[in-house]
């Protein structure tokens, strides 16, 4: 399951907006009009970090390196929500 804590919200002060943003190690990511949108570019974004291989600071063989890998599939069908 995605980690919500990493998802989140802020009120521009001049304009009232809400924008919603996600952290990943590379910094925060965003903005995005709605939660929802948040949520699909943080899965889109976990879904390229397996699929080009990127671990980070993982070692490889490590089970949370095993556990990225399956993040691919669990995404994938947790996609029509």
């Amino acid at each position: 399951m995605l980690n919500t804590k990493r998802i989140y919200s802020t009120i521009n002060t001049e304009t009232g907006i809400m924008k919603w943003y996600f952290q990943a190690r590379e910094g925060n990511i965003g903005p995005f009009s709605s939660k929802p949108e948040a949520v699909s570019g943080l899965k889109e974004f976990l879904l390229n970090v397996v699929k080009n291989g990127q671990q980070g600071n993982r070692d490889i063989n490590s089970q949370e390196s095993i556990a990225a890998l399956q993040l691919q599939s669990f995404l994938k069908f947790d996609a029509r929500s």
